[in-house]
């Protein structure tokens, strides 16, 4: 169905159909998604059908009604990218303890390579040491 035959439905269906139809490709539906007020607030049970419809695994509040899906999706990308980042730290200490370098200069190597504070980077590196 095309976009335009999906807003014959005047509930939260039609988001619901709209997120679910354009889950598989990221560009379109982050053309649905912006500036889209629809996805500001969805209601739960659209957002748990948008969630188990698409594959798309956001975090739904226990007792929550009404759910902001673009945030929950910027939640989502924001916790990976932090994932991301928190394995490419371990796995660099791993490398530089590997390399005998000591813990202190360790810490010099990841306060430069990933713009980290001097506590974070002792945090992540006496983590993973």
């Amino acid at each position: 169905m095309s976009d335009e035959e999906l807003d014959v439905f005047k509930s939260d269906i039609k988001e619901v159909l709209k997120f679910i139809k354009h889950s598989i490709d990221k560009d379109e539906l982050k053309k649905l998604l912006d500036g889209n007020d629809n996805y500001q607030n969805i209601d739960r049970l659209a957002a748990q059908t948008i969630s188990a419809c698409s594959n798309v695994k956001f975090d739904i509040p226990v007792g929550k009604e009404g759910i902001n899906v673009c945030k929950a999706i910027e939640d989502m990308k924001m916790e990976a990218r932090n994932e991301g980042l928190n394995e490419g730290i371990s796995r660099a200490v791993a490398m530089l303890k590997d390399l005998q370098f000591t813990k202190e200069a360790a810490i010099r190597q990841i306060m430069k390579n990933y713009a980290l504070s001097d506590d974070d980077a002792m945090a992540a590196v006496n983590s993973n040491w």
